[in-house]
């Protein structure tokens, strides 16, 4: 091999791993709020609600299960979904249109929750999750947190974002 061929190969190989040394120091799971979630208990888990895109419509159902298993396993009660959808529609609110501060502080009381969890399902060339937690005695979101291109298709998966969450917010 020439000195001309042995710099290109060079180039190429730094041309491939460069974009593999710099996503491994990307996380897959960003979070921004405070630590006052750290302090709740008892939450409420919204129903996933899918963007337009049918993987995300698909994967609504068993993503809500993985999200409630995956916060009960990280050591949070969680209020039982029949209850959740009862003061839905007794206070008739909507997770569609948004939740307001009052609205997320009177369903905490009708609850009995210090927390209400809003995941999203959302596809833009890979299936991105969101996940919203608004504090009820405040009405203020206390988590905003994106999980990058991986399916959610387990309660550890859930679980691993959720001790995520909780070690970002330390």
């Amino acid at each position: 091999m020439g000195k001309t061929e042995g710099r290109c190969a060079v180039k190429r190989f730094i041309a491939l791993i460069a974009p593999l040394i710099f996503c491994s120091a990307c996380s897959a799971i960003r979070v921004k709020g405070d630590s006052s979630f750290l302090k709740m208990q008892r939450l409420a888990v919204f129903e996933v609600t899918p963007g337009p895109d049918a993987t995300c419509r698909r994967q609504a159902e068993s993503a809500t299960s993985n999200f409630e298993q995956g916060f009960m396993a990280a050591g949070y009660r969680v209020a039982p979904r029949s209850q959740l959808r009862a003061a839905l529609s007794d206070y008739e609110v909507s997770v569609a249109t948004g939740i307001t501060s009052n609205q997320a502080m009177r369903l905490g009381e009708m609850l009995g929750v210090q927390g209400i969890v809003i995941p999203s399902c959302e596809r833009k060339g890979r299936v991105d999750w969101r996940l919203q937690v608004l504090d009820t005695t405040t009405g203020k979101r206390v988590v905003n947190s994106t999980f990058f291109g991986r399916a959610f298709d387990s309660n550890e998966v859930a679980q691993e974002w959720v001790n995520a969450v909780k070690e970002k917010l330390k």
